[in-house]
């Protein structure tokens, strides 16, 4: 009876346990395969944010400001919100991105654009 009770354990364990790492019943076995997938997509979803962030960071300046909004910035260097056409911005630091700063609107809090400290 013990004999019989440890092959049905060791065969609900090997069945489950290829369930688990996506190997097939029958024909090949893709035993890596579910792994790898598993731990590629919960990278992306971790690291997807940081890169589009960073992304922003470097593409968002001045310059792409200027050049989507021309009738928003003046010739005198006058920024105005694209959307509450407010003139009052300010600028502040990011503790994520160290040497960046965000320049955005006081008046309704959209960041505007992004630019390196010193500049």
């Amino acid at each position: 009876m013990r004999h019989l009770a440890s092959r049905f354990v060791s065969g609900t364990a090997s069945l489950f346990g290829t369930a688990l790492t996506g190997a097939s019943l029958v024909g090949k076995s893709h035993a890596g395969t579910a792994p790898a997938l598993v731990l590629g997509l919960a990278l992306m979803i971790f690291f997807a944010p940081r890169w589009y962030r960073l992304y922003r960071f470097r593409t968002h300046t001045f310059f792409w400001y200027r050049k989507k909004h021309p009738g928003l910035v003046s010739d005198a260097g006058t920024i105005t919100c694209d959307r509450c056409s407010s003139k009052h911005l300010s600028v502040h630091a990011l503790r994520r991105a160290p040497g960046t700063r965000a320049h955005f609107c006081k008046t309704c809090g959209k960041t505007l654009y992004f630019s390196a400290e010193g500049c």
